[in-house]
């Protein structure tokens, strides 16, 4: 029963999560302008879509190096309505609401009380399956009192010759936050791979 609770918390909260996302579109225009006055003022009601998590202010607003670098962005070039721009796909569409699933995380602690459904491939029980782990996993865990669970597969899909992709499903909760993604790549590994 216990583990039923686990997803069922899950469920809830991605239905949350959901909302929040929603909202978080919808308040942009009033969060992104006012962004100074939220950050003063933690956990009012714009505090909450914003991201604190990346080491610079330039990160948490415009996105992660990585991501900026990968989607070609400099943000030292960009005028206002770019910088709005990039700000609303970081804020709104790619981490909407991050504060948020960060105040809401799953507890911190080493799990215990372990039951393996499923751990074939890559990785140990707990370890999400991705673009390097290949594989599948299914376990319930408990961290301070609390059941969670991790449900993870990643694995290689061709399709005659014109689909090669790595299909990833993630979904239960990691060390920090709670995940649901479920996302095919293409990348250079994956076409070699499928080769």
């Amino acid at each position: 029963m216990r583990n039923i609770w686990a997803v069922l918390r899950w469920l809830l909260l991605g239905v949350m999560f959901g909302l929040m996302a929603l909202l978080g579109i919808l308040s942009f225009p009033i969060v992104y302008p006012l962004q100074a006055f939220w950050r003063r003022n933690k956990y009012s009601f714009g505090w909450f879509f914003l991201d604190d998590s990346e080491k610079d202010l330039i990160s948490n607003l415009y996105g992660d190096e990585g991501w900026r670098r990968s989607n070609g962005i400099n943000i030292e070039n960009c005028n206002w309505l770019q910088r709005s721009y990039v700000a609303f796909r970081w804020m709104a569409l790619r981490n909407p609401s991050w504060n948020f699933k960060l105040w809401v995380a799953p507890k911190k602690g080493i799990p215990y009380d372990i039951k393996v459904i499923t751990d074939k491939g890559d990785g140990g029980a707990l370890t999400f399956r991705n673009h390097t782990k290949f594989g599948k996993q299914y376990a319930f865990f408990t961290v301070d009192g609390r059941r969670y669970f991790r449900y993870s597969i990643s694995k290689h899909v061709k399709l005659l010759w014109i689909f090669k992709r790595h299909w990833i499903v993630q979904l239960g909760s990691s060390n920090v936050r709670y995940i649901y993604k479920c996302k095919w790549s293409s990348n250079k590994k994956t076409r070699l791979i499928l080769t």
